[in-house]
């Protein structure tokens, strides 16, 4: 049977003037019940919020070829058979391959939702109509024969990107680079002689996903937050001249409390013993 196949997808977000969509590092927070949320993911946009779900969605913009065969094809008729799944992945984790089947319902256990947040997979939804976007137009491929199509991620108002992967305190597992990989994947179904049929077939009997297409981002690293705050605090700490009173010769009686100001754009503040606290003044 006839199969659709991608000319060209790629991330983007729409109303977006920033350069960069995807940043080499981000933080991650632990949240109640054990949910873990990257944090400024993929960036801040339109600027930074003070919250651990800052961040911003994403979408992915599909151009596909149909068959010569099948120019028939209508958008009300893709929105139907194609469909897009997100998720992050380290790169040593076994990933889809195009060509490569996945059971619907397997994979719709595993989807994100309002009961189910942390689940690995993020739903793209379609953009109807898909027009605001400018289609690619690929060498070769008359223009009525390509189809434009928008994908969203996660488009919530408080927006929170899951991320459950198992860090480690090992040098190896703090310097694992991970992507979001985008799957676009075409419905189709197997009848019970195991034939690949069409997913509205009479004679469907388990619904498929074939992956046709995968979109990855750029690589980066994932850093607890918690240890990320020290280390900021540390570097801070470490721009300015150590005050005499910080020097371990002269170390003053547990439980003082000194107010100095040095240099002037910061106040150093001795609560205890060789603890100190930066806060500005700007």
């Amino acid at each position: 049977m006839d199969e659709l196949s991608v000319a060209s997808a790629a991330f983007f977000r729409l109303e977006c003037s920033h350069d960069e969509l995807f940043q080499p590092e981000y933080k991650r927070s632990n949240r109640t019940k054990g949910l873990k949320i990257l944090r400024c993911f993929p960036h801040c946009c339109p600027a930074h919020i003070d919250r651990s779900y800052c961040g911003s969605s994403l979408s992915v913009r599909v151009e596909l070829e149909t068959p010569k065969q099948n120019a028939e094809v209508t958008t009300s008729s893709l929105s139907e058979s194609v469909v897009l799944f997100a998720r992050f992945e380290a790169l040593n984790d076994v990933s889809l391959k195009p060509g490569e089947y996945v059971e619907v319902d397997r994979m719709e256990t595993a989807t994100q939702s309002e009961r189910n947040p942390d689940a690995q997979w993020i739903p793209g939804v379609l953009d109807s109509p898909s027009k605001m976007i400018t289609p690619i137009h690929t060498p070769g491929t008359p223009k009525e024969e390509q189809k434009s199509m928008v994908y969203h991620l996660n488009t919530k108002t408080n927006i929170r990107w899951y991320y459950d992967w198992e860090s480690g305190a090992n040098k190896a597992q703090r310097l694992m680079k991970h992507v979001l990989k985008a799957y676009i994947a075409e419905r189709f179904a197997q009848d019970k002689n195991d034939k690949i049929v069409a997913f509205n077939s009479p004679q469907a009997h388990k619904q498929l996903y074939r992956i046709m297409h995968v979109v990855t981002s750029p690589e980066f690293t994932v850093i607890s937050y918690r240890r990320a705050a020290p280390e900021n605090q540390a570097t801070l700490l470490s721009s300015h001249d150590t005050p005499p009173y910080l020097m371990q010769e002269n170390v003053l009686p547990e439980n003082t409390n000194v107010g100095l100001r040095f240099p002037k754009d910061h106040i150093y503040t001795l609560r205890w013993r060789h603890q100190c606290t930066v806060k500005s003044t700007s």
